[in-house]
């Protein structure tokens, strides 16, 4: 009968990741189960440790991950403990807390569920970054993934009650020290407003298609003041609809198509606007080399092979809408 233990030692130098890290893992088992006493990886940027079972007929992990820091180069650090158990014939993962800096997130829960050429899964997380208001903010992604000859992945991302201070401070923790600043400061300015989406997402990983029937961008401590829309595409198109903005006795209503060309380096549009009860029309192209727009209101209209890295505009006439077409080349426009 097959059993065995284990008690190795592995350091990395600079040269592997950057920073110099030790790896160990002690444990024992037979051909059923892996008892993992020890897993741990130390270093400058991380200090994990992980204690458990592997359950080898199953495939499923279980036991106790503990992230005590993970260090990122602009200083951010995140850490959190997460509990793993057998969840019907796959695992799920639970964090009660993650920590990034001074921002906490709530409630980190991941289940995965194989089976024989496919897996479901999902995540969820909660925000309590605004605790005054009603509802909690949460965020749930779940889907799966079809792993035969025709592979497919489908998901639904669903976006409830999150403030965008919230969204705006996470983007931030990653970014470089200078431009996380900046962000911080927005997310001051943006913290009454929150999202509200769904989002549905499918690909056979040569194309894709998505739909979010309804987004809501609202601002929670003023009346009249929120963005609404709808907006679905694939690799050849987007299409942008029933987009409703409100602020204050400002309203506006538009719907917009736009049609990508085989490289995806030029693309074409076509937009319907209306800004206080006033209807405007704008289409174009767009290309690596120039930009052509066009629209209502006896504007002018151009071939692209004029352009000569000028401005060319149509009458200024209050009113009208003008064409512009330019060469990539040029750092400033020149009329």
């Amino acid at each position: 009968e097959l059993s065995y233990d284990s008690n190795l030692t592995l350091s990395l130098s600079r040269k592997v990741l950057g920073e110099p890290m030790d790896l160990s893992l002690v444990c024992e088992g037979d051909k059923n189960l892996v008892n993992l006493k020890s897993v741990t990886a130390k270093g400058n940027f991380i200090d994990a440790q992980f204690s458990g079972n592997f359950d080898i007929k199953r495939m499923q992990p279980s036991g106790l991950l503990t992230l005590n820091h993970f260090t990122l180069k602009n200083g951010g650090i995140i850490s959190f403990e997460m509990f793993v158990d057998p969840y019907r014939n796959g695992f799920t993962c639970v964090a009660p807390q993650v920590f990034m800096n001074e921002k906490t997130f709530t409630a980190l829960q991941f289940t995965a569920l194989p089976g024989a050429s496919s897996i479901d899964f999902d995540f969820e997380i909660l925000d309590f970054a605004h605790p005054d208001y009603e509802e909690t903010g949460r965020i749930l992604v779940a889907g799966s993934f079809l792993s035969g000859k025709e592979k497919f992945v489908q998901a639904n991302l669903s976006v409830s009650n999150i403030f965008a201070d919230s969204i705006v401070d996470t983007v931030a923790f990653f970014m470089p020290a200078e431009k996380s600043a900046l962000m911080k400061g927005l997310a001051e300015n943006l913290r009454p407003f929150i999202f509200t989406t769904d989002v549905y997402f499918s690909s056979d990983l040569k194309d894709f298609s998505m739909n979010a029937p309804y987004c809501l961008f609202a601002n929670t401590e003023q009346d009249r003041q929120l963005v609404s829309f709808a907006l679905d595409g694939s690799r050849e198109t987007l299409q942008l609809s029933e987009f409703d903005l409100v602020f204050g006795r400002q309203t506006a209503h538009a719907e917009a198509s736009i049609e990508f060309a085989d490289n995806l380096k030029e693309f074409s549009f076509n937009t319907a606007l209306t800004f206080n009860s006033v209807p405007y029309n704008f289409f174009g192209t767009v290309s690596p080399s120039w930009i052509a727009i066009s629209g209502d209101y006896n504007c002018l209209n151009r071939q692209s092979d004029w352009c000569d890295g000028s401005v060319q505009p149509a009458s200024l006439q209050p009113g009208k809408i003008c064409l512009l077409c330019f060469q990539q080349r040029h750092s400033s426009f020149q009329s």
